[in-house]
C-alpha cells in the first residue's frame, strides 16, 4: 500500500505535486505520517508546489523537500503548516521566493535554503519567524 503512494509521487510523468485536498496522493502520504515523523519528499524531481498542497496538513513537524527541482516558492504554499519546525529546501533550483511564502510558519526553527539559485530574497521574507534559530 505504501509503495503505491511512493510511485505516484515519483512517476517520471509527474513533475508537480498534486493539490493537497482529500483523496489526493499527497494527502494520503501525510495522513499516514504522524506529526513526530518527517514527511519525506526528497529526490522526487518536483518542480513546483501548488499553493494548496499542504492546506490539510496541520500537525506536520518536519518537511523534507530537498534534492528536487523546485524553482519557485509562491505565497501560500506552506499555509496550514502551523506546527512545522524544520523545513529542508536545499539542493533545488530555487530562483524565486515570494515575499510572504514563510508568513504563517511561526513555529519554524530551522530553514535550509543552501545550494539553490536564489539571487535575491524579498524584504520581509523572514518576518514573523520568531522561533527561527537556523537559516
Amino acid at each position: 500500500m505504501g509503495g503505491r503512494r511512493r510511485r505516484e509521487l515519483t512517476s517520471p510523468r509527474r513533475r508537480r505535486l498534486p493539490a493537497g485536498g482529500p483523496g489526493s496522493p499527497l494527502a494520503s502520504v501525510y495522513i499516514a505520517t504522524p506529526a513526530a515523523r518527517p514527511a519525506d519528499l526528497r529526490f522526487n524531481k518536483i518542480r513546483e508546489i501548488p499553493t494548496d498542497a499542504f492546506k490539510n496538513v496541520k500537525n506536520l513537524n518536519t518537511l523534507l523537500l530537498n534534492n528536487n527541482h523546485i524553482w519557485r516558492l509562491q505565497n501560500g504554499v506552506f499555509d496550514g503548516l502551523n506546527k512545522l519546525r524544520y523545513l529542508y529546501l536545499y539542493k533545488n533550483r530555487l530562483r524565486e521566493i515570494e515575499p510572504r511564502v514563510f508568513q504563517g510558519l511561526r513555529s519554524l526553527e530551522q530553514l535550509f535554503l543552501h545550494n539553490n539559485r536564489i539571487q535575491k530574497i524579498p524584504a520581509g521574507a523572514f518576518k514573523n519567524l520568531g522561533a527561527l534559530k537556523r537559516l
